[in-house]
């Protein structure tokens, strides 16, 4: 049993004050709520433009993985942003999506 071994920490052991309560795999296993964020975001695309879509997914998705830390969110958010935009937009002069906002 050497696989099971990596989810030993997310077990369930009656009296283990140090239980994890929710692992992050338990919380996106909504299909519902994966689908309507892919929805959103395709959507988003042609009504708002990708950088602002991706912004506003981006801090849906981390939220509801459960960080709550502004700090963390602000600086995944910003090197996310930068990244694509400096892949897509200036070396590989990609046209991407605009919308009303940018």
């Amino acid at each position: 049993m050497p696989w099971g071994c990596w989810w030993e920490p997310y077990s369930a052991k009656s009296g283990d004050k140090h239980r994890r309560q929710r692992p992050w795999r338990e919380k996106l296993e909504s299909p519902l709520a994966t689908l309507a964020l892919v929805v959103v975001y395709a959507l988003g695309f042609k009504y708002i433009g990708f950088y602002v879509t991706t912004f506003v997914v981006t801090v849906v998705l981390m939220l509801y993985m459960g960080i709550r830390s502004m700090k963390t969110m602000i600086l995944v958010v910003v090197v996310l942003l930068a990244f694509l935009y400096g892949l897509f937009t200036m070396q590989l002069k990609v046209p991407m999506p605009q919308g009303i906002l940018f």
